[in-house]
């Protein structure tokens, strides 16, 4: 967008009587500056924390093609704030209505008539709340696609139950970051109400929750697919006897004959008695898969090299045996795999694209090889992951990277291209994956690409990966809504 379209666009003429894109060329430096400064100022009325740094009160810190680069991408910084308010965001609702704050304020404690949590909640979000309520389960589990608003609905619920008295304290145990958690309550709860929560993560649980009872408790297990397995992590939730809980996913189980374990891990006995579907709420976008098989160009001796021929794969990537990923990552770096690739990034030039790989070694071949990328691996920080995405989704990079990092608990809907370059027995992990950009807010086309090597371990993984996804999607037919 040329600078005479970007002032033509935000109607700034009154002063500077620009009629014609050459006469703007001859302007003085001072005079750019200050058209520039009224289309940040007056125009756009309001300017979010960005990656660039700035904001209308100091704007005199930056350069023109800074500025220029702003205003290029203001739809997209603005469209942050649009996410949140379409996705019933409870936030504008109590920092716009002083007289609900003060008169819960006074009261110290929430009016349920008036509460927000509940009168503002989507219609899908509703029927689940009043369901669960209305059940009375002491252990619920809601499953819902990702980016649907599982987060604010069992905020809402914890709110009904510590209403009623039916509940005293509520202990958030996140995947990832608790932080995470915290930034979602920021925006849907006033900080006075944040008192009877505390947060903590699957890795510091065990110094954490020291209860000697969970009476009068409520947990909200994030992710609770995660506790599926025979491991620590799912002995120590068995051993609190937790009495109260909500557990959060979209994806329950990776092969059905996990959610027996999942049924002795959280003392349960029968989960489908307690899983609660939320349907996905108004979806503007369509979903494009495709799968991308090559034909190796190797000789017989190479083939047999990457097959595994009768080998149990699932017995052997479950114990992360070494052969295996080996001949893993060297398919991923095959010279037509990678041609493909840029095939893919030139077709969606115009796109926001991420790549996925489960190997570090290929994230950094592909970011010297693919132009306007970037990456993102494990070991990044939460604040250095954030001011990354921000770069990536605002700046001039057109691909993004990483590995299984991003896999979970972000929000990455700026982007509508996913490439799995290689992919994980686990079919959880890809259906999260997917789920990133696949969430409310989302309003392009989604495309998602795998590619793999005809007659190599890649096929197999993948076959197995699609058999699993298919186990699930019809388990999920069977749940009532």
């Amino acid at each position: 967008m040329s600078l005479y379209n970007m002032i033509k666009k935000y109607k700034t003429f009154s002063e500077y009587q620009i009629d014609n894109e050459i006469f703007l060329d001859i302007l003085p430096e001072e005079t750019v500056h200050l058209i520039l400064d009224e289309i940040l100022t007056k125009e756009i009325k309001y300017i979010p924390k960005n990656v660039y740094g700035l904001n209308k009160n100091n704007l005199s810190n930056f350069s023109i093609s800074t500025k220029i680069e702003f205003i290029k991408n203001i739809d997209n910084i603005l469209k942050e704030e649009d996410i949140l308010i379409n996705n019933a965001d409870i936030l504008s609702v109590f920092t716009t209505n002083d007289i609900i704050l003060n008169k819960i304020a006074q009261e110290n404690d929430y009016d349920r008539i008036t509460n927000p949590l509940y009168e503002k909640l989507f219609e899908q979000q509703k029927n689940v709340f009043n369901r669960i309520i209305k059940d009375g389960n002491d252990k619920s589990i809601i499953l819902a696609d990702t980016g649907t608003g599982k987060t604010i609905t069992a905020l809402a619920i914890a709110e009904e139950m510590f209403l009623s008295k039916k509940i005293h304290r509520i202990i958030i145990i996140s995947e990832r970051d608790k932080n995470i958690w915290y930034d979602e309550m920021v925006k849907h709860l006033p900080t006075y109400a944040m008192s009877k929560y505390s947060i903590t993560t699957y890795f510091a649980m065990y110094k954490d929750v020291t209860l000697k009872n969970t009476n009068g408790v409520l947990f909200i297990l994030d992710e609770v697919h995660l506790l599926k397995n025979v491991s620590k992590r799912s002995e120590f939730i068995n051993s609190l006897n937790i009495k109260t809980f909500i557990g959060l996913t979209a994806t329950l189980f990776d092969k059905k004959s996990d959610l027996a374990q999942l049924e002795d891990n959280l003392r349960i006995d029968n989960i489908n008695d307690i899983i609660y579907k939320m349907e996905v709420m108004d979806i503007k976008y369509k979903i494009n898969k495709t799968t991308i098989p090559l034909k190796l160009s190797i000789n017989e001796m190479e083939l047999f090299k990457f097959s595994i021929g009768t080998t149990d794969i699932k017995e052997l990537y479950s114990k992360r045996f070494d052969n295996i990923h080996k001949q893993a990552q060297l398919l991923s770096l095959r010279s037509r795999k990678i041609t493909e690739l840029l095939l893919l990034i030139e077709k969606h030039k115009d796109d926001k694209i991420i790549v996925f790989t489960n190997y570090i070694n290929t994230a950094n071949t592909l970011e010297e090889i693919i132009p306007d990328s970037m990456k993102i691996l494990g070991g990044t920080s939460k604040d250095d992951i954030k001011k990354k995405l921000d770069i990536f989704f605002y700046g001039k990079f057109n691909t993004l990277i990483t590995t299984s990092v991003l896999a979970q608990s972000y929000n990455l809907q700026e982007a509508n291209v996913i490439v799995f370059f290689d992919f994980d027995l686990n079919s959880i992990k890809d259906m999260q994956t997917e789920g990133r950009i696949k969430r409310i807010g989302q309003n392009k086309d989604i495309y998602i690409y795998y590619i793999y090597h005809v007659g190599t371990i890649e096929e197999v993984i993948y076959n197995i990966v699609e058999e699993k996804k298919e186990e699930y999607a019809k388990y999920k037919e069977l749940i009532k809504w």
